[in-house]
């Protein structure tokens, strides 16, 4: 089984361009996807074919923006010379130049007004605010400021099970530990099992009011001082 390579914040577009593509299908299908959806009975997205051309468009905006963020690293993991998944990690405390969080707002700026103009039509607006508005309430809840948070973390289905997931959760860990840092991060009930196994506690959890059935979101944790 060949390794992955990581790489740190990449600025490579065509990466940005496949890392988008797999934050569109890792998940597709599952249930927050379904729920968020617009027309939940559109088939599944495999691959960018399968994507309407703005929703590509503004996920490979997002990834190559979000990197902008003084907190903010991007590890991209390639197999192939193809990204194969991604993780996004928020770590506090640093800090940007006048000219550096200037030029951040303007982006961002430009960027709500692109998403006013064309609005991402494919998702449910108010559900889509109230999954992130319980998402900052629990990052609140459970994160202290030495503790770092994985924002999002994916793997193309196409390289799952290869050891792409491991390589870049443990990227993460060693870093933590090396600085005595936790790590905090939200999971899926099916995503939980593999969390627990590489050293996360299950600190809590909440639940979002799903169509047929609530819908489980774990909020775990990685302390350097049990691994």
């Amino acid at each position: 089984m060949p390794s992955c390579t990581l790489h740190v914040n990449p600025s490579n577009p065509l990466y940005f361009r496949e890392a988008a593509v797999i934050c569109c299908v890792a998940f597709a299908g599952d249930a927050m996807d379904l729920w968020t959806s617009s027309n939940p009975d559109t088939p599944v997205p495999e691959k960018a074919e399968d994507l309407l051309v703005r929703r590509l468009s503004k996920q490979i905006r997002d990834v190559k923006h979000h990197q902008l963020e003084p907190n903010i690293i991007t590890v991209m993991a390639t197999l192939e010379d193809h990204v194969a998944g991604l993780a996004v990690w928020r770590v506090l405390g640093r800090r940007e130049t006048f000219l550096q969080w200037m030029y951040r707002k303007v982006v961002g700026f430009y960027d709500a007004w692109q998403d006013w103009l064309f609005p991402r039509t494919w998702v449910k607006k108010d559900r889509i605010k109230l999954e992130r508005r319980l998402g900052v309430e629990n990052i609140k809840k459970y994160v202290e400021q030495d503790t770092w948070v994985l924002e999002k973390f994916a793997v193309h289905p196409q390289y799952q099970k290869e050891g792409v997931g491991t390589a870049l959760l443990t990227w993460g860990t060693e870093r933590a530990q090396a600085e005595g840092k936790k790590i905090f991060l939200r999971s899926s009930y099916v995503g939980r099992p593999f969390y627990l196994k590489r050293g996360f506690e299950e600190i809590g959890y909440y639940t979002i009011p799903g169509d047929e059935e609530d819908i489980r979101v774990s909020c775990m944790l990685w302390s350097p001082a049990c691994n």
